[in-house]
């Protein structure tokens, strides 16, 4: 039975240790399945299900970026990117705070899962890992490169001409472009994140300066050591940030690309909300969660005079 469950949980006790070595998770007492399922379970399935979309998400994003470039350079295989830059995307710049994020988000206190188990039900019925999920963030993914790839096109199609007589070329255009995709995606996971601790911080803020530092140092690479690295990118990014184009188009094609996002998650906040929204408001605005005290819910902006039974509303099936 343990073997044929998706995840097998067994109990080490006096019937011997056989069931609990066959098992994914062992616990002693058959009381500790409770916070397995409603506490663990729950965060785990949470953080998974964001990962997995956010994956497919942020290398949609940029992988986009190139499909739509290929219909400007004959089809002849030119990337948008230098190599080594494309590269390590994943590696340096869109690492650390997603793992991060699965590893130590957790959008609701211990304390307020086991007081409230109707929470669970919605790990059990997929809410947060569907067909439907995935092709959200896979349309907005789509959506946000062809703003990316359109505001570069806009920018540099004609050519960007700077003041010493010369003209960019594809890296300058491609540089834009990947840095409004490196900052879009750190962004939208910190839309995501309700956690920020200081280890998030530091791997969010981390990789973006990362990618700074990266711009500063590595088109020198190839005079510093002789390599045949970032030759092709030298003083790219040094001339690029020269032009009053690149600091115009890079804040705008960020507000316009994660408004969406932000707006969405107001209106559904306010609007519509859920039963994990209800508890974090309860434990905002009630920091002791052993207190059962009516929750009021914000509507139009301000606490109105509705007072909501958060376990009634927890109790509704999740559409």
């Amino acid at each position: 039975m343990i073997q044929a469950a998706h995840v097998g949980v067994g109990i080490s006790g006096e019937e011997g240790l056989q069931a609990s070595r066959s098992a994914d998770y062992a616990i002693a007492q058959f009381r500790f399945l409770k916070r397995l399922l409603l506490v663990h379970g729950r965060l785990s399935y949470r953080r998974i299900a964001r990962v997995i979309s956010y994956c497919f998400y942020k290398n949609i994003l940029l992988q986009y970026t190139q499909f739509w470039f290929v219909f400007l350079n004959g089809w002849s295989g030119q990337s948008l990117y230098e190599r080594w830059t494309l590269s390590v995307y994943n590696v340096f710049f869109t690492f650390f705070a997603v793992l991060l994020y699965g590893i130590m988000d957790k959008d609701i206190e211990d304390a307020s899962i086991m007081k409230y188990p109707q929470l669970y039900r919605m790990s059990a019925s997929g809410y947060l890992f569907n067909g439907k999920v995935i092709w959200t963030w896979i349309l907005n993914a789509v959506f946000q490169s062809v703003v990316c790839f359109g505001a570069g096109i806009l920018t540099y199609g004609e050519g960007v001409l700077y003041s010493f007589g010369h003209t960019d070329g594809v890296f300058s255009m491609g540089t834009q472009i990947y840095f409004c995709c490196i900052l879009i995606v750190n962004m939208k996971l910190g839309l995501e994140c309700r956690n920020w601790t200081w280890v998030f911080k530091l791997g969010f803020w981390g990789s973006i300066g990362l990618w700074l530092l990266w711009l500063a140092v590595f088109p020198s690479w190839g005079l510093i050591v002789f390599f045949d690295m970032g030759n092709d990118y030298i003083f790219v990014p040094y001339y690029m940030t020269q032009s009053a184009s690149f600091w115009l188009i890079t804040p705008v094609v960020v507000v316009v690309c994660l408004y969406r996002d932000f707006a969405f998650k107001y209106i559904n906040r306010q609007y519509f909300p859920k039963a994990y929204h209800i508890v974090q408001e309860l434990e905002t605005l009630q920091p002791d969660t052993n207190n059962d005290v009516p929750l009021r819910v914000r509507g139009k902006g301000l606490l109105n005079d509705l007072s909501f039974d958060l376990r009634a509303a927890a109790a509704k099936p999740v559409p």
